[in-house]
């Protein structure tokens, strides 16, 4: 068996996937130091995981839209500067675990805005999960019947960051309400 052979037989037995990828063009570069093939080849297992896990909580997410905050119309907000807004993009909040409220008539771009900064919160490593209210009383309920309720449930008690719309447009009875406290 060939030493790359061998090599990539024990990076995919390891899970490191990145790595298997990357050694192939590596092993072609002339003038690598040992020290320099490594250091990329590890920087190549670093892009590979590292991707994959903003893969991974993106797609846990259930973002409706994908919406850009370039694309946002600064001007219909009251009370808020652009600049206050961004600051926010920090993510102090998220670390102090304190709440971040959108609230205002519809149209305004409160989900826009959420949708937003829960995706820069992805990009800077936090786990994130948006669910409208409807959606998360029918988990709350369904948790203890339903298996992929219960999956669900348990994602979003695991996010830094807990984005629920349309709190304030959905009636909601006196039970519904207890079962999110």
């Amino acid at each position: 068996m060939s030493h790359f052979k061998y090599c990539t037989r024990v990076m995919d037995s390891l899970n490191l996937k990145g790595m298997v990828s990357a050694l192939d063009d590596l092993s072609e570069k002339e003038n690598l130091s040992h020290l320099k093939f490594l250091e990329e080849l590890l920087s190549s297992e670093i892009d590979y995981r590292t991707d994959r896990r903003l893969k991974r909580n993106m797609a846990g997410t259930h973002f409706p839209v994908f919406k850009e905050l370039e694309t946002f119309d600064f001007s219909r907000l009251e009370g808020i500067t652009e600049l206050q807004v961004k600051n926010l993009m920090d993510f102090r909040w998220i670390d102090k675990h304190e709440n971040l409220l959108f609230f205002g008539p519809p149209g305004l771009g409160k989900t826009h805005m959420s949708i937003e900064f829960g995706l820069k919160a992805i990009q800077a490593g936090y786990k994130v999960c948006f669910e409208r209210i409807t959606t998360l009383i029918k988990l709350l309920k369904t948790m203890e019947v339903q298996r992929s309720s219960t999956f669900r449930i348990n994602r979003i008690m695991k996010a830094d960051v807990l984005i629920i719309d349309e709190i304030g447009y959905t009636p909601i009875d006196r039970k519904e309400a207890n079962c999110i406290c």
